[in-house]
Formats: structure tokens, C-alpha cells, sequence
């Protein structure tokens, strides 16, 4: 067996860096002499070997340092998951070698000249990066790996190779490379993948090409579409997204669907009427708009459907009543508020005093979806409210859902302490418990203890006077195992604007508790 001393330097540095030896007091050099005399098994090596080069994303620049072909083969052969970052990547580097042994690629950062990674064993292709290629340069690249294909749409040759599953496209990808990816014909069809996310408005800049392709991924499970979320929306993304609207009717096995864009007037009747099929087998759903389109897309036939993520951005009408008509549901999560970057949002906006206030059609109507594991209903620059809820009413409520494991409701409401503890009877097995309420807690000391056996993440906004040296006993308090808990934030309020709302200083510091819950416990 060879000594460690032995192993390849790359290799030493990694078992140095993971052994529990006192950095501070010994330099690299007495730790590399400390083990010396150690001997390494073939097999162990063999194996580390995999282990710590199957990503390399954490060793490019050891990778690059290697001074023989042999040594670079030999790690290269290992590697299962390429992500390329920046140009620190030296290209000839991977010159004359096998690199087929890898079926993910990430190319992020910039990256320039060929690149000879495009391969036919590939499952996982990723962009994000800002590509200075053009097409007649991405052609080039694939033809230097693949001299057979020689068509002149040889990146959209590549995205059929039969054994890619996964394509995501990230920001700034320049029109030119989708125009080579995006078209397809009879012998040329992606229809072997089963994940598409396409990141940016760039990627819908060719509405028929877009349509053509998606229409040709018959196997594609998720499609996702996202958005910048910062900065103005460019002008002009409307007329785009029938684009992808259209294609969805030929999508029939689609099991995920979440587009980034704000739906609004008649797009979605226009673009879905009578074409319901794909969404038969929908278990997730992420959309976002105004309520009269959002409505129309939940009375589609979705038997299926588990999982709605709802961004709901016109809080004077309510969507409860029509979520409720999906039986199947067992989790939601609803957003309520205004979109920063909507045309209904400016700069004069400003939250007022119960912008959108719950009633009781909308919680009875929630009451009928018993299946619920988990209900998420928050606020999008606005102030929601209930202030009608009492603590008898939202006891009975949450009956309605025997199995709820997380429960995070952001508004206002004047519930006080004993409805947590009755919470804590109902559904002992809870998990994750967010409330905002307004009510002082008083003497809390003197409260009954609630009965929480699993509960990890606790989240109250608490209108106290709460020191810090009190949080030990509050934790302990709040679950009979402590130790369970992973997460516990505590919102110390500063009251009531003139307006009447309630401020949350979750950017203060002086104001907010964020602790991990076992050392608090402990």
C-alpha cells in the first residue's frame, strides 16, 4: 500500500482539510509530516477519489493546476456533475481528454472560444451564463464534438440527443443561441425531455419558435417559466406569453407548471378554452395575476392538483372561494398583495389599514378542503386583517383540517394565547406554526403550557414587552421537547402607526428575535 505521502498532492490537501487537527497550531507542512507514515489502501483511495471529484465545482483551480495529462484523465474520468463558473478555467486543459463520463453540466459566468463539453451521455444541461458565442461559434462547438451532426441547426440537433432529460436556461442568453436550439422538424424533436426551465424575458423573444418547440416535448413533466425579480419589466412580455398558453394543450403529461408572469384581462380564457387536458395530471401549480384570471385557470379540470402557489395582486376582490373548489389540494401557499413591478404599483403606493380584509366566506370556504398538510396565506406590500376572528372561531376552523402540519397565517387578528394552546391540543404533531396576532400576552408565566410533541419552526410576532433573558423559559414553555425545534423567530412590536397598522420592525435588530431554538433551550 503506498504511504500518504504518496497520494497525489490534490488529494493530500483534501484529506488535510477534512481531518480534525488543530489548524492553528500546526502549519500544512507539520500536518503533511504528522501523516507520513500513514499507509493508504487502494480501495479507500479509489473510492475518496469519487467521492471528493465526483462535483468539481470546488476544485477548478486545482484541477487546472495539474501538470500531466495522466493526472488531469484520471480525476476528469471521475467526474459526475461539471459546473464551470468563470473563466478561471483554463480550456486547454481539457484538451485530449475523456470527458464522458459526466451527465450534468452547469456553464455560469463567461465563457469564450470552444468548449469541448457537449457530449451525447449528457441528462443535465444548465445555462446560466452571459455567452459570448454566437450561433455560428455554438455550431462550431457542437460540430468539433460531434463531427456527424452537420446540419445547420446543430444545437437544436444536440438538444435531441436521446439521453437529455433536463434543459434549464438561464438569464442573458442571447437571442442568436435560441434561435439555433428553439427550432425543430420531423427529425429533430426534443421529445425525450421531462424538464424545461427557461429564466428571462430573453427566452421569450421567439413566440413561434417557442410554440413549435414546446409543442414538440410530448414528455415534458415540468415546464417552468421565470422572471427577473428585480428591476422593471421590459415592455412588450405580453404578447409573448400566449406563446407558451397555447403549447400548454399539447403538453399532456405535464406534471409541474409555474410561470413568473403577471396574468391579467382575457389570456388565459382566450389561450385555454376548451383545452384543459394538459393539466389532468398537474400535482404543482405556480402562477400569479389578477383575481378574474386566476379564477378562470382554477375552474380548468385539475383532479390532481396537490400542491397551488397562488401571487394574487389585486387585493380588493378574494380568491379563496374558488381554490376551494379544488377537493385535492394539500398544500397552499397564497400571496396577497400588489406586485412591485405591476402597473398597478408606484411609488405613492403605500400599505394602508387592512388593504385586504378576510371574511368568513373565504375561511369557510378553505374549511372544505380537509386534506390540507399545509396553509401558507401572507401579505405582498400590503396589510392583510381579520379582525373578527376570535379565538373560538379559529379553534373550530382549524378542526376542519385533521392532518395540517404547517400552519403560517401573516395577518392581523386579535387571537391571544389560549388559541395557540388549543392549536397545540387539536394538532399535536404540528410542525411549522407562524401566526401574527395583536393581542399582549400579559403575564405569560401564568399561561398554560402548549402540547406541541414535534413542532421545528416557530414564528410569533408578539405585542410585549419580551427580554431577551426571557427566551430560554419561553421556548421551553412553548414545547415539551425543545430539542426538536430547529428554528424559533420572536417579533417584538413597537405598536400602532397614526393610521392604526401594525408595525413589524423585522429590519430592526433592536425589535426581532432570531435564535436557534435548542441552544435557547438548553
Amino acid at each position: 500500500m503506498p504511504r500518504f505521502s504518496d497520494l497525489p498532492r490534490e488529494i493530500q490537501a483534501d484529506i488535510l482539510d477534512c481531518l480534525v487537527v488543530d489548524k492553528t497550531s500546526l502549519t500544512t507542512t507539520e500536518r503533511r509530516c504528522l501523516l507520513s507514515p500513514m499507509r493508504v489502501n487502494t480501495f479507500w483511495f479509489n473510492h475518496t477519489a469519487d467521492i471528493l471529484w465526483n462535483n468539481i465545482s470546488k476544485l477548478e483551480s486545482t484541477f487546472t493546476a495539474l501538470d500531466t495529462v495522466y493526472r488531469r484523465q484520471l480525476y476528469v474520468s471521475k467526474i459526475r456533475y461539471l459546473k464551470l463558473h468563470t473563466s478561471r478555467i483554463h480550456l486547454d486543459r481539457y484538451q485530449d481528454l475523456n470527458i464522458l463520463s459526466f451527465k450534468r453540466l452547469a456553464l455560469r459566468g463567461y465563457h469564450q472560444g470552444i468548449l469541448p463539453f457537449l457530449q451525447p451521455n449528457l441528462e443535465i444541461f444548465e445555462f446560466r451564463c452571459n455567452f459570448r458565442l454566437s450561433s455560428h461559434e455554438v455550431n462550431q462547438m457542437i460540430l468539433n464534438q460531434h463531427p456527424d451532426l452537420v446540419d445547420s441547426q446543430t444545437f437544436g440537433r444536440f438538444l435531441s440527443i436521446r439521453s437529455l432529460r433536463v434543459l434549464s436556461v438561464g438569464y442573458m442568453v442571447p437571442t442568436p443561441l435560441l434561435s439555433a436550439a428553439l427550432p425543430v422538424d420531423g427529425t429533430n424533436s426534443p421529445t425525450q425531455l421531462q424538464k424545461l426551465v427557461l429564466r428571462g424575458l430573453e427566452t421569450l423573444s421567439l413566440p413561434h419558435e417557442l410554440d413549435h418547440f414546446l409543442r414538440a416535448c410530448t414528455s415534458l413533466r415540468i415546464l417552468e417559466m421565470h422572471y427577473r425579480e428585480y428591476g422593471p419589466k421590459p415592455l412588450g412580455q405580453e404578447v409573448n406569453i400566449p406563446a407558451v398558453l397555447k403549447s400548454l394543450s399539447a403538453l399532456t403529461y405535464l406534471e409541474y407548471f409555474r410561470l413568473d408572469h403577471d396574468l391579467t384581462g382575457d389570456i388565459v380564457e382566450e389561450c385555454l378554452k376548451g383545452g384543459d387536458a394538459s393539466f389532468r395530471r398537474l400535482r404543482h401549480l405556480a402562477i400569479k395575476g389578477e383575481t378574474a384570471t386566476l379564477s378562470y385557470f382554477l375552474s380548468l379540470s385539475m383532479q390532481s392538483l396537490t400542491r397551488l402557489d397562488l401571487v394574487v395582486g389585486d387585493p380588493f376582490h378574494h380568491i379563496c372561494p374558488c381554490i376551494a373548489q379544488i377537493h385535492c389540494l394539500t398544500d397552499i401557499h397564497l400571496k396577497i398583495g400588489v406586485d412591485r413591478h405591476s402597473p398597478r404599483y408606484n411609488e405613492k403606493f403605500r400599505p394602508g389599514p387592512n388593504d385586504w380584509e378576510g371574511t368568513r366566506e373565504d375561511l369557510n370556504a378553505l374549511s372544505a378542503l380537509k386534506n390540507l398538510q399545509t396553509l401558507s396565506i401572507g401579505p405582498s406590500n400590503i396589510n392583510l386583517a381579520i379582525p373578527w376572528l376570535t379565538d373560538d372561531y379559529f379553534i373550530q376552523w382549524v378542526t376542519n383540517f385533521p392532518d395540517l402540519l404547517n400552519i403560517c397565517l401573516e395577518w392581523e387578528c386579535p387571537l391571544t394565547f389560549a388559541s395557540v394552546v388549543a392549536l397545540s391540543k387539536s394538532h399535536p404533531r404540528l410542525r411549522q406554526c407562524k401566526l401574527l396576532w395583536t393581542q399582549e400576552l400579559g403575564d405569560w408565566n401564568d399561561l398554560p403550557s402548549p402540547q406541541f410533541v414535534d413542532l421545528q419552526h416557530l414564528g410569533l410576532s408578539l405585542v410585549m414587552n419580551f427580554d431577551r433573558s426571557n427566551i430560554r423559559e419561553f421556548v421551553t414553555k412553548f414545547i415539551k421537547h425543545p430539542s426538536s425545534m430547529s428554528t424559533c423567530t420572536l417579533f417584538r412590536e413597537r405598536g400602532f402607526d397614526p393610521d392604526g397598522n401594525l408595525i413589524v420592525e423585522e429590519a430592526d435588530e433592536t425589535y426581532v428575535v432570531r435564535l436557534d431554538a435548542k441552544v435557547a433551550a438548553t
